[in-house]
């Protein structure tokens, strides 16, 4: 009997430290995330345009972690904190170069829709609602917009909120921006968004003109994969 009780409290503490070592694994992998974050935003606030970038592409890569990749929920949860996100709001708002701003709303997307896959995980959670509101009332003041860079950012936004505008700005983005990733990121917004269930027959319409002229002039075969599949959906 002693022996068996031995062999329990030998694997019972192998257990212990195991769990212990996996939480604290767990918790500087936290800490190292809201570093590189917080590093990010320090960098958006640059006036070198080439720090800017990289916080950018930092906080854009960081934002596309799924939501199975238990680092995604730390990465949420910094987008939520009031303080970022307004700081990342007023950084936007700065911002001069097109491009970066657009890459910017692009990374409030994917904010709003990893927080809504955890939503989906684990029902409400603190805070969610106030920030997609946030979001969503932010994105406003980019919709008239004139540069497809920005107004990309701007559409793929509008249809997370399942807001109709969306296909106009896209039709005004795709007319100027043919490339790969911006119809990848069409087609994103259309499917994951149930698209077609607040689209109108005259946007569908418009929009297949503008994929039929891409797909007759390109050669690319990943975009012609692209407007293929969006003249069948739509």
């Amino acid at each position: 009997m002693k022996k068996y009780l031995t062999l329990f409290d030998s694997r019972f503490t192998d257990l212990t430290n195991k769990s212990t070592f996996m939480a604290d694994k767990k918790q500087k992998i936290k800490e190292e995330l809201e570093y590189k974050l917080n590093e990010a935003l320090l960098n958006l606030r640059s006036t070198d345009i080439i720090f800017r970038k990289k916080g950018v592409k930092h906080l854009s890569d960081r934002s596309r972690f799924g939501v199975g990749d238990h680092r995604s929920i730390v990465v949420s949860n910094w987008f939520l904190e009031k303080e970022n996100r307004r700081e990342i709001f007023d950084i936007i708002k700065r911002e001069a170069d097109e491009s970066l701003v657009g890459e910017l709303l692009h990374t409030l997307y994917w904010s709003c829709f990893l927080r809504a896959g955890w939503e989906q995980k684990y029902s409400s959670l603190p805070d969610a609602e106030v920030y997609k509101k946030e979001v969503q009332s932010f994105v406003e003041g980019f919709v008239d917009s004139k540069s497809p860079l920005i107004l990309s950012g701007v559409a793929g936004l509008l249809a997370f909120f399942q807001d109709s505008r969306a296909w106009d700005a896209f039709h005004i983005v795709l007319q100027k921006e043919k490339d790969y990733l911006t119809l990848a990121r069409f087609r994103y917004a259309h499917d994951h968004n149930d698209g077609n269930n607040f689209i109108s027959e005259k946007q569908a319409e418009r929009l297949k003109e503008v994929l039929m002229q891409i797909d007759i002039k390109t050669k690319n075969k990943e975009v012609k994969s692209v407007t293929t599949d969006m003249l069948n959906k739509l």
